[in-house]
């Protein structure tokens, strides 16, 4: 077995990056300590391959709100969020694993999960996460759009999909 991480991102946010990689460093460790052992969602019958079509659910919810089957229950993203910031936590207090970088990684993982089940996610996440930022920045130029059942953008018309379209590249321009 072995774990893929995509090191190269558009992600402008610092908090953002810095949130990535350290809850994947975290949550690696309780792997590997052997820690975390057993999922909630996991009842026996749940196959890895189940959490894609869990994924592309999250992914088309910009509230956050949204539920997905994984095995017997419903979770949304945030609160598998919630699991994963309660095992680090535990396991950093366990192991004294509590030094300044461990200490920062949690209070940002806390405050994202509280920000993350407020009723505007998006408004109280915007200076933290570019998901945010982005959507965000395109609500306040009216470039709104909603989504197809299969997750497609759908705007009004071809000039407003151009115009949010370019204003996502422009977003990661640093030049």
């Amino acid at each position: 077995r072995r774990l893929h991480v995509i090191g190269a991102d558009a992600t402008m946010a610092e908090t953002a990056t810095f949130f990535r990689y350290g809850a994947t460093k975290a949550v690696v460790e309780l792997i590997e300590e052997e820690y975390l052992t057993r999922l909630p969602w996991w009842d026996g019958q749940y196959h890895p391959s189940d959490i894609i079509p869990a994924l592309r659910h999250y992914t088309r919810d910009p509230m956050l709100k949204k539920t997905a089957r994984l095995g017997r229950g419903y979770y949304s993203a945030t609160d598998l969020q919630e699991f994963y910031y309660e095992n680090v936590a535990r396991f950093s207090e366990c192991t004294g694993r509590t030094d300044g970088e461990r200490k920062k990684l949690l209070v940002l993982w806390d405050d994202l999960i509280r920000r993350a089940r407020s009723a505007s996610p998006e408004a109280v996440l915007s200076p933290l996460v570019d998901w945010a930022a982005k959507m965000r920045l395109v609500k306040e130029r009216g470039l709104w759009y909603e989504r197809s059942k299969r997750g497609e953008m759908l705007f009004p018309d071809n000039a407003t999909r151009y115009h949010a379209q370019a204003m996502d590249i422009r977003y990661h321009d640093v030049s």
